[in-house]
């Protein structure tokens, strides 16, 4: 299958100018002295300027009259080779309560559940877009397809060695919002969902084909809402998604998210700061593989884009390489702990490749054994290494070889192993003690904030209680009008609340959701935080209180007052007590509110209580531990 991308095309004739015009007239004259032809046209949105453009029938045929030359150019004869998804600008943000409906559909959507509420209201104010298809395909033809977007927005075609998927990305787009200033702008930044299940749904009838699919959509999946965006993902890796294609971002790139590739290509428009562009591809199936080739628009000339990728300006997509299989013919699935987290992958064993055996020694006879098993390679294949383990057939396995030659799949050679008191087969996990517990804490939380007051967001990875320092945390907010985020610190912009979302970028699964309250007034939040301080090491930990004996070993109390550090005058009164027995342990006081343990008194591997009174009441526990 080979196909031509365009994408924003923004078709206004009469005000774009001369250098629009000319553009994609010799965009029509490339194609012809280049000899392209496709067997799709794909169409990504935005088929005019609602900055300056009504929504009449008269723009939508200006545009579709220049589609169809392009068509009648690729040599593209059935029209419904032509494959279209809306962009923000094909939209009426004020037609059936739209305003109302989005704000609500916001506010109640969870990406766990993935639907929306009156979703026939929503795809009826796609009025622009159904113009366009009525004079593209016909009436009849887009009130059907409006029909069925009416119950699962998100479409999908089965073709013979590939599926395509039309994603409409801009359900809950164009929200208009008033912010603290009384200026109104969209509310689209990090806002955005496809609504999960629709797309799950569709996604689903083409797993059965075995075959990858290509999903189209306008914005990229940079933009997605945080949450929804790891839900995408998960849903695209585990049901063969190889590539997807959009634009909105007026840019000519490509980039990858976890396994899926992303090409986002530029508007069919010459503007200042934006990359007029287009790309070319093609899917190989026999060989499993995507090329696409990139061109710009440079100089008053079309050319091939050389800053697209590594290479130049043509791209090789190995889908084989991104686990791309079909998963029917990896049936079994396998959990491996890799780097404190469980990663699944789906695997066979060949005819014969499990081997079980006995060894007799001579006081003892133990179970022997070998395994070859071939996974289906996904984001994880490469991070598997010697003396990982895992448990098949109620055996345990330790892997001694791996092959990864095989496009797609890797091969791993194991030998089994005795069960260990960290091997548990009820739940398929072998080495149970490596997996770490990872959250995502506020150094000092915030519940509220006034308007136009500025408070710092302090979010911590934190793995197995221990802060992850060099952690990039990202920071997604529901309702921008509400509260903004520079990086550094939070802003009250207008009155009323919203949920924060920090994930972290190298496993998107882990992230937590914060809520904040703007008041009018300016608000005051106080936090106390406890601490320990290693003077032998000269460490100061916040989050770890395991106590090395014999260690010089400080306890202490920090008050903040709207997360900045505030100097006390009242005494605090500390206590230690083990936490088996409650006897005290000596301590002495180096100020009001810190004191120094003495850890002579304390034992390897038992358990400790501090307790401090006084402007605030808290306790918490610490392990003592050996430094050999």
């Amino acid at each position: 299958m080979k196909w031509l991308h365009l994408s924003d095309l923004h078709f206004n004739p009469l005000q774009d100018g001369t250098d629009t015009n000319y553009l994609r007239e010799k965009l029509k004259s490339f194609l012809i002295k280049k000899g392209v032809k496709v067997d799709k046209l794909f169409l990504t949105g935005d088929f005019r300027d609602a900055s300056r453009q009504e929504d009449t029938d008269e723009n939508a045929e200006r545009v579709v009259h220049y589609i169809r030359e392009i068509v009648e150019i690729v040599g593209i004869l059935d029209l419904q080779n032509v494959l279209c998804v809306p962009g923000n600008h094909d939209l009426d943000r004020y037609i059936n309560n739209r305003q109302d409906l989005i704000c609500k559909n916001k506010r109640s959507y969870r990406a766990q559940e993935g639907t929306f509420e009156n979703t026939s209201a929503l795809i009826e104010s796609f009025t622009f877009y159904k113009r366009v298809l009525n004079k593209l395909y016909g009436k009849d033809y887009s009130d059907c397809l409006f029909t069925v977007y009416k119950t699962n927005p998100q479409r999908i075609f089965h073709y013979n060695d590939c599926n395509i998927m039309m994603m409409n990305t801009e359900l809950l787009a164009g929200e208009i919002v008033t912010a603290g200033d009384g200026k109104k702008h969209e509310n689209d930044a990090g806002t955005i969902v496809a609504g999960s299940n629709y797309v799950l749904s569709s996604l689903f009838s083409a797993k059965q084909t075995g075959n990858p699919t290509i999903v189209l959509g306008h914005r990229g999946i940079e933009l997605f809402e945080a949450t929804e965006q790891r839900k995408l993902l998960s849903i695209f890796r585990d049901n063969n998604v190889c590539l997807y294609l959009c634009g909105h971002s007026h840019d000519l790139w490509y980039e990858e998210y976890g396994e899926i590739s992303q090409v986002t290509v530029g508007c069919i428009k010459q503007v200042s700061g934006v990359k007029a562009g287009f790309t070319i591809g093609e899917f190989h199936s026999e060989s499993n593989s995507i090329k696409i080739t990139a061109f710009s628009w440079d100089n008053n000339n079309w050319n091939d884009y050389s800053h697209f990728s590594k290479d130049g300006s043509t791209l090789i997509i190995d889908a084989s390489q991104k686990g791309l299989l079909p998963v029917a013919s990896f049936p079994i699935a396998i959990n491996i702990v890799i780097d404190g987290r469980v990663r699944q992958f789906n695997c066979r064993v060949p005819e014969n490749g499990m081997e079980f055996g006995v060894k007799h020694l001579p006081m003892i006879s133990m179970g022997t054994g070998n395994l070859i098993c071939i996974i289906r390679n996904n984001q994880y294949s490469d991070s598997i290494t010697y003396n990982h383990s895992f448990i098949l057939s109620k055996a345990i396995w330790k892997i001694i070889g791996i092959d990864n030659t095989t496009p797609g799949v890797t091969k791993l050679t194991c030998e089994r192993e005795l069960k260990g008191p960290y091997d548990d087969l009820e739940s398929g996990i072998s080495g149970i003690n490596q997996i770490s517990t990872f959250e995502i804490e506020l150094f000092v939380p915030i519940n509220i904030i006034g308007l136009d007051q500025q408070l710092k967001f302090m979010p911590h990875l934190l793995r197995d209680k221990r802060q992850i320092k060099d952690a990039r945390l990202s920071v997604s907010i529901d309702n921008e009008s509400v509260l903004t985020y520079d990086g550094v610190n939070i802003n009250g912009m207008s009155l009323g609340e919203t949920d924060l979302t920090v994930y972290w970028e190298e496993d998107k699964d882990i992230y937590s959701i914060f809520h904040v309250l703007v008041i009018r007034e300016q608000a005051t939040n106080i936090f106390y935080r406890i601490y320990k301080r290693d003077l032998t090491y000269n460490r100061k930990s916040y989050y770890d209180f395991s106590v090395i004996i014999y260690n010089d070993v400080n306890f202490g109390i920090e008050e903040y007052v709207n997360c900045e550090l505030a100097n006390m005058d009242e005494a605090f009164d500390f206590r230690i007590v083990r936490a088996k027995d409650k006897k005290d342990i000596p301590i002495t006081y180096v100020s009001n509110f810190e004191i120094k343990i003495d850890t002579s008194c304390i034992y390897t591997g038992e358990k400790y209580l501090l307790t401090i009174n006084g402007k605030c009441n808290m306790q918490i526990e610490f392990e003592s531990v050996s430094l050999f």
